[in-house]
């Protein structure tokens, strides 16, 4: 079994604090940190999971009567309050924060010590927190364009038909478009042509 520690990266689970953070900051919403942003969490990039689990699977003989619980984390913490102004920082966008009173049951700090598979596998994987900040708020930003305040109409073979909502100032208006699936697969976060004109994600 695997015990992870706050996983974030492209493709992960947007209930988590930091897809929640870079999707507020983007659409210009209130940033809430418990805490008074006093939390620190040991943050995992995505690849150190992946990297892991490959490892312990590739190392074990027996695979029938294997029981053992790994921990995987990054093995340092960071501040929500640091977090929050890193996301800042590459997405050059001023969050707009609020601070609220601590939950009780949110601890205050987590971190990982992934010793055990560390020696099991022979192997340290160590990600660069801020390399994978980065690439998971690249991929969000595109992620959020496609498919936050967009309906889908209809998916054909080869096409996604969309109905997409837009602001202006206090009114907003409606475009429809239709993508390419192979633009949205494989050209989401550079650009997708959508009916005669490009639009940069």
């Amino acid at each position: 079994g695997f015990r992870f520690f706050t996983v974030f990266g492209p493709y992960g689970r947007p209930d988590m604090s930091i897809f929640i953070f870079i999707k507020s900051i983007l659409k210009k919403r209130t940033v809430f940190l418990n805490n008074n942003g006093k939390n620190f969490r040991d943050f995992t990039y995505i690849d150190n999971i992946i990297l892991y689990m490959n490892e312990v699977f590739r190392k074990t003989k027996d695979k029938k009567f294997f029981f053992h619980i790994f921990n995987i984390g990054g093995e340092k913490t960071i501040s929500i309050n640091s977090l929050v102004s890193k996301i800042e920082k590459f997405m050059g966008i001023k969050a707009k924060k609020k601070n609220m009173p601590k939950i009780k049951l949110d601890p205050v700090n987590s971190l990982a010590n992934s010793k055990k598979i560390r020696k099991f596998t022979s192997k340290n994987f160590k990600h660069d927190f801020d390399h994978g900040l980065k690439e998971t708020i690249k991929w969000l930003k595109s992620y959020i364009w496609l498919f936050f305040d967009t309906k889908i109409l209809f998916i054909t073979k080869k096409s996604i038909f969309v109905l997409k909502k837009h602001s202006i100032a206090s009114s907003g208006f409606m475009t429809m478009g239709s993508f390419s699936l192979n633009d949205v697969f494989n050209k989401i976060g550079t650009f997708v042509k959508v009916s005669n004109f490009l639009i940069k994600l």
